[in-house]
C-alpha cells in the first residue's frame, strides 16, 4: 500500500492552495485591464503568436526563469473543464499524452482527497505522480514529479465562469524516488475564463527547477512548446470524448482491395476503419490519434492502425514503472477516427458509454445510431424528401425529458488540425446551409466577422452529399485549370 497524507495535512495543504488561486484571479484581471502591469511586474515578451503571449522573467532563487503565457481559445469552458479533468490514473495518462506529448513518460494518482459532485463538477484535489522525459533522454534524466493538483470553478470579479487548476510539488519523503530519475520541483497555476463571445481566455504561470543536470538556458528556450500546448485547447474536449467513446467492430466483413470512403464516397486502396463507427474512411478523411501502447484499453485490433491495413509507424522510447520490476510498453499506436466522427464530438452528447467519464459530464440519455442527416434542398426530390422525414422523426424521438440542448456560444474549428504528435491536417467545416465556415484571420477583427454559428443538433453537423459535390467541383476546377494550361502552351507554340 502507498503512503498517503493525513486529513490534516491535505486540509493545510488545501488552503494554501485556494490562496494562490485567488492571487492568480486577481493578476489575471490585473492583467486584463492594463497590459502595462506585466512588464511591472518584470516580465519580457519571449514568444509572440495570433492569441497567444508568452513572457518569462529571472527567479530570485533559481537559474531557470518564471513563465507567463496568456491567449485566447476557441473552446467551450466546460468542453474543456471536462478534457482537463482526471481522477484515476488511466484518465491522467491519457490528458497528460495529450498535452505533453512525448515528452510524458508515465502517471498515476497516489491520493484522492477531493472529487467532483454536483456542486463542482470540476472539483478535485489529490496528490498525483509524473515522469517526464525533457530533450534527449541520451543526454538528461527523465524527471519525477510529485505534486499535489487541486481543480475546480469559480466566478471571477466580472461575473466571469473561471475554471482553475493549481499544481505544485510537495516533499513526500515516505514515496521513494523512482531509480534511474530525478525528482524536480514546479507549481503551474492555469485559469480558464469563459468569455462572452463564447471563448475561452487562459493565464498560465509556471516555475520550475528541474534539479540535476540540466542547463538552463535549454529549458528557458520552451516558449514555442507551450505554444503547442496551448494549439490543442480548441480540440482537446473533442479527442478526449473520441477516446472516452467505445470501439466498435468493423461493418464491412469482406475486405478488398478497393472501398468506397463513408464521408466522401470516394473509391481508394488506402483506407482504415473508424474506431467509433466501425465504417470505411479513406486517407484523406481520416484523422489519427496516436497515443502510448500502454494507455489503450483493451478494444478490439482492427479498430487502430497497428493492424488495419494501412501500417502504422511504431516508436519504442523507454520508461520506468514504480510497480513493475519489467518495462513498461511505450509503443506508438495510431487510432483513426472518420471525419464524420470528428464533428460529432463536438456535441457533448455524443458517445455516451454507461459508467464513463463523458456520462458524468453529459447527459445519461444515449440516442439511438441513426443516419439521417440534413442538407440544404433547392429541388425536391425523392431523396431530400425521405431525408426531411428522417428528420422530423428524428426531432420527435429526441425530445424527451433527460436530453438537454447543447451549450450556447460561438464555435471556430481552424483549418489546420494539431494532433498531440504535430500532425498537421488541412480541412474545412461546411455548415447547415451550404455556407464553407472557417477560422477568422486577426483577433483585432469584429466580434461579427468570426462569429460563425452555434453548434445546434449532432444530426446537423456532418452533410456527405455536400461535402461530394464540393469534392467534384474541386475536381472539375483542377479540369479546367488544366485544359487553360494546354491551350496556353499551344497558342505559345503556334506564335513561336
Amino acid at each position: 500500500m502507498q503512503a498517503q497524507l493525513d486529513q490534516d495535512e491535505m486540509d493545510a495543504y488545501y488552503q494554501e492552495f485556494q490562496v494562490i488561486m485567488k492571487n492568480a484571479v486577481a493578476n489575471n484581471a490585473r492583467y486584463s485591464q492594463n497590459a502595462a502591469a506585466i512588464f511591472d511586474d518584470g516580465y519580457r515578451l519571449a514568444y509572440d503568436k495570433p492569441n497567444f503571449k508568452s513572457f518569462r522573467r529571472p527567479h530570485p532563487l533559481s537559474k531557470h526563469d518564471d513563465f507567463l503565457m496568456m491567449g485566447v481559445v476557441n473552446a467551450n469552458l466546460d468542453d474543456l473543464g471536462y478534457a482537463l479533468y482526471s481522477d484515476n490514473s488511466q484518465d491522467t495518462k491519457i490528458i497528460c499524452s495529450l498535452l505533453h506529448g512525448c515528452d510524458f513518460i508515465d502517471g498515476e494518482v497516489i491520493q484522492n482527497h477531493l472529487v467532483k459532485d454536483d456542486e463542482d463538477p470540476y472539483r478535485y484535489f489529490g496528490i498525483k505522480h509524473l515522469t517526464m522525459q525533457f530533450l534527449s533522454s541520451s543526454l538528461f534524466k527523465p524527471r519525477e514529479l510529485l505534486y499535489i493538483e487541486n481543480m475546480g470553478s469559480t466566478v471571477n470579479e466580472d461575473g466571469h465562469r473561471v475554471i482553475y487548476t493549481v499544481l505544485r510539488s510537495i516533499r513526500f519523503p515516505e514515496f521513494t524516488p523512482v531509480p534511474g530519475t530525478v525528482r524536480a520541483d514546479f507549481q503551474m497555476v492555469s485559469l480558464y475564463v469563459g468569455l462572452p463571445t463564447g471563448q475561452v481566455q487562459y493565464y498560465t504561470t509556471h516555475l520550475f527547477n528541474p534539479n540535476g543536470k540540466f542547463p538552463a538556458f535549454l529549458y528557458n528556450q520552451r516558449s514555442a512548446r507551450n505554444y503547442q500546448t496551448a494549439q490543442t485547447f480548441g480540440q482537446l474536449g473533442q479527442i478526449r470524448r473520441l477516446i472516452a467513446a467505445p470501439a466498435i467492430e468493423p461493418l464491412s466483413g469482406v475486405v478488398s482491395a478497393l472501398q468506397k470512403c463513408v464521408v466522401c464516397s470516394t473509391v481508394s486502396k488506402k483506407w482504415r476503419w473508424c474506431r467509433t463507427c466501425g465504417q470505411i474512411t479513406c486517407k484523406s478523411c481520416a484523422y489519427h490519434i496516436a497515443k502510448p501502447g500502454h494507455m489503450i484499453r483493451s478494444s478490439k485490433p482492427r479498430s487502430s492502425s497497428v493492424l488495419s491495413m494501412s501500417s502504422a509507424s511504431k516508436l519504442s522510447t523507454s520508461s520506468s514503472s514504480r510497480h513493475k520490476a519489467e518495462s513498461v510498453d511505450t509503443s506508438i499506436v495510431q487510432e483513426d477516427y472518420c471525419k464524420k466522427c470528428f464533428y460529432r464530438a463536438k456535441n457533448p452528447q455524443a458517445f455516451q458509454p454507461q459508467g464513463s467519464l463523458s456520462s458524468d459530464f453529459a447527459v445519461s440519455h444515449v440516442r439511438e445510431r441513426e443516419r439521417s442527416l440534413t442538407t440544404p434542398t433547392t429541388v425536391p426530390t425523392l431523396r431530400t424528401k425521405k431525408r426531411t422525414e428522417s428528420e422530423e422523426s428524428h426531432t420527435t424521438t429526441s425530445s424527451t425529458p433527460n436530453a438537454r440542448p447543447t451549450p450556447k456560444g460561438v464555435t471556430l474549428l481552424p483549418t489546420e488540425f494539431h494532433n498531440p504528435r504535430n500532425h498537421q491536417h488541412k480541412f474545412e467545416r461546411a455548415a447547415s446551409d451550404g455556407k464553407l465556415l472557417s477560422r477568422g484571420r486577426s483577433s483585432h477583427s469584429s466580434p461579427e466577422s468570426t462569429k460563425l454559428r452555434t453548434l445546434e443538433e449532432a444530426t446537423v453537423e456532418f452533410n456527405p452529399d455536400l461535402f461530394e459535390s464540393l469534392e467534384y467541383q474541386r475536381k472539375l476546377l483542377a479540369d479546367m485549370q488544366a485544359l487553360m494550361g494546354v491551350s496556353q502552351s499551344s497558342s505559345s507554340a503556334a506564335v513561336a
